[in-house]
């Protein structure tokens, strides 16, 4: 149980009529990535899946319908309707009762009166991100926003994540640079547990971390699993009062 939270960022060839994740540099067929998210989601279905389509690069109108054509036949009745503007978010346990666990949105509200589905992440999701390759500033940034007011009635996304300059990037595809970029997600990763302790009482919604290891996992899960005990005392007292 828990949720799975995909940055998309979605590159149109023209020439090939084909859709392709890309940041920075073009990457994987996105078609062939959502059947795998689809399979994903039919197998697994207590989890919840946001896509969250950031940007679409060399896209015309009709490429970005066809775009979410092709996602609503994907995914169909499991795709989650936004609330009305003046209703609180879904609870994650309505959303896996009623069997709607995939949430897609776009900032572009062109599309959105014809897709009923799509929500418009713009005033939907409230997500942080620092963009920097320094863990001082990514500290500073996340506790300044995090004690903000937020948007009402979005999901809330902290970022926890160091982001590489464009010559590091350039750097660690030479023979000069890192053998790869995973170097500044284990420096990061290494404070991850400390600061979702310290980040615990702003009560975040959503955390993201680049190259989690499996030691990682487990440690975040077992944090949400005693988090779960200790709510559970906690009523338990209540009713004993």
């Amino acid at each position: 149980m828990g949720n799975r939270y995909l940055d998309l960022r979605v590159y149109c060839d023209k020439e090939t009529d084909e859709y392709y994740l890309e940041h920075f540099f073009i990457g994987s067929n996105l078609t062939d990535e959502l059947l795998h998210i689809a399979q994903f989601v039919d197998h697994h279905p207590e989890e919840l899946v946001i896509l969250d389509v950031k940007s679409v690069q060399n896209c015309s109108h009709y490429s970005v319908a066809r775009l979410f054509e092709n996602i609503g036949q994907l995914f169909q009745n499991k795709l989650a309707m936004p609330p009305d503007v003046t209703e609180s978010l879904p609870t994650y346990g309505q959303l896996v009762a009623d069997g709607t666990t995939v949430v897609v949105a776009l900032a572009n509200n062109e599309h959105h009166e014809r897709f009923d589905w799509l929500w418009d992440r713009i005033t939907r999701i409230d997500d942080l991100y620092a963009n920097t390759a320094s863990i001082k500033k990514l500290k500073t940034y996340i506790t300044g926003k995090m004690s903000r007011v937020r948007k009402p009635r979005a999901l809330f996304i902290s970022q926890i994540i160091l982001t590489a300059t464009a010559d590091e990037y350039i750097a660690g595809l030479t023979e000069s640079g890192p053998a790869d970029l995973r170097e500044l997600a284990l420096r990061l990763n290494k404070e991850f547990l400390r600061w979702i302790k310290d980040f615990r009482q702003m009560d975040p919604t959503i955390y993201i971390a680049d190259f989690p290891d499996e030691v990682l996992l487990r440690k975040v899960i077992g944090m949400n699993f005693d988090q779960k005990i200790e709510k559970s005392k906690e009523k338990r007292k209540r009713k004993d009062k």
